[in-house]
């Protein structure tokens, strides 16, 4: 009988230790906000611009992490990796029923059939702190702007009303997307919507018991893309023929020639135009260049090739050299609103709970042809881990996480600092 009473509350402490460890793997520890973090086109079997597209739809070719195509630096098998929660829009979003469905249907097709969210950046990095994939929450979405920061925290703070203990702000492509330089975001706005976002986050949502780290990467190079010769040479497979970036982009990610075109299937050239959307529909600034600066020659200047190639060709180089321009003032932008987010926060309740992060070191990458998808847009798995181990070295040089991918302990941190 006394064995029998002793046996009672261990079992039931046993239950409570399995119930709990079980709650705490679905308990959410990471966030990313911003754009470009699902892992789009970044298998390296994948070829946007083929009739091997059509393989992938009909499932006889499956776009799953893969021992043959283990990335360089990745220390651990690709097939252990975790699969990200992806957040769906909230009924905030809602702006008429064409928008929401279609909106719903392009995700769905996308997430299902081309992204490869094992190899996008945030798992790579929710692997290396020890996550599994239900604690790391995707509200990133492809084509958002630095202004969609509040939706996507809607979306955050519709999953759970407490913040994960670490939550990551990178809006790094799309706001540099345009027809024009006057379209693109303004530098101020840029900075401005990140501040609001913030401020929404801290007004809505609860800070953990640990506390609250925000990491802020810096923009990426973007000008690369179109500059570098390396990413330019980048051999590409373009509707049956092997080409290169640069002529790629020169033909808009369209067959080579006529007869190519013929021997296409259309489903392809529908489905590489819209899913995922052509390079030159989403980011004319960087792979329309070319359209563009014709629709800027001058009248006269029709009647002399010599004349509208010279201009053609310094209306490239002005976009540039503009492009790289408003790139650093986005930098600096992301750096007033981070100071103006720090006095903030000094006067406010939240200023033991919460610390912001600044990553630096993501401004400084360079990528090589070999580091790009096969839409010369986006970053396959070795890029993605390029730009992981960028924000994990910001991390752990603000003290957020140990150089062993461990959470720092409480006991080993300042007391002015959130534990994770």
């Amino acid at each position: 009988m006394l064995a029998t009473y002793y046996k009672l509350p261990s079992a039931c402490l046993i239950g409570v230790m399995f119930f709990s460890g079980l709650v705490w793997a679905d308990v959410p520890r990471l966030a990313i906000l911003g754009d470009s973090a699902l892992g789009v086109a970044a298998h390296p079997d994948l070829q946007l611009y083929s009739p091997s597209l059509l393989d992938v739809l009909r499932g006889t070719k499956r776009l799953e992490p893969s021992i043959l195509a283990q990335p360089r630096g990745l220390g651990i098998p690709a097939r252990s990796l975790q699969v990200p929660r992806t957040l769906w829009p909230t009924n905030r979003e809602y702006h008429g029923e064409r928008s929401w469905v279609f909106g719903h249907m392009r995700k769905a097709f996308n997430n299902h059939y081309l992204n490869t969210p094992e190899y996008s950046w945030p798992a790579l990095l929710g692997s290396d702190l020890g996550l599994v994939g239900e604690q790391i929450l995707v509200a990133a979405e492809e084509e958002a702007r630095a202004q969609d920061m509040r939706r996507q925290v809607d979306r955050l703070l519709n999953f759970s009303e407490v913040l994960p203990p670490i939550v990551v702000v990178y809006f790094t492509v799309y706001d540099l997307c345009a027809p024009s330089i006057a379209q693109m975001t303004p530098s101020k706005s840029y900075g401005d919507s990140i501040v609001r976002g913030v401020k929404y986050m801290l007004r809505n949502g609860k800070i953990p018991p640990e506390g609250l780290s925000i990491v802020f990467p810096h923009f990426l190079k973007l000008a690369q893309l179109i500059a570098s010769s390396d990413i330019l040479s980048r051999p590409v497979q373009l509707y049956g023929e092997t080409t290169t970036c640069k002529e790629a982009r020169r033909r808009s990610f369209q067959p080579l020639s006529p007869e190519k075109l013929s021997a296409v299937p259309l489903e392809t050239l529908y489905l590489s135009s819209f899913f995922p959307p052509n390079p030159v529909n989403t980011c004319p600034s960087l792979f329309a260049q070319e359209l563009l600066a014709r629709r800027e020659v001058g009248f006269f200047s029709q009647f002399s090739d010599t004349k509208k190639a010279k201009e053609i060709r310094m209306y490239r180089d002005n976009f540039l050299a503009a492009v790289a321009d408003r790139v650093r003032n986005y930098r600096r932008e992301l750096d007033q609103a981070i100071l103006g987010l720090s006095q903030w926060l000094a006067s406010s309740e939240h200023r033991h709970k919460v610390r912001l992060i600044t990553a630096k070191e993501t401004a400084l990458l360079d990528f090589s042809g070999s580091e790009i998808a096969d839409d010369c847009f986006h970053f396959n798995v070795d890029g993605q881990l390029k730009i992981k181990q960028a924000i994990r070295r910001a991390m752990v040089d603000g003290g957020l996480i140990s150089a062993s991918k461990k959470a720092l302990p409480c006991e080993q941190k300042k007391a002015e600092s959130p534990c994770l």
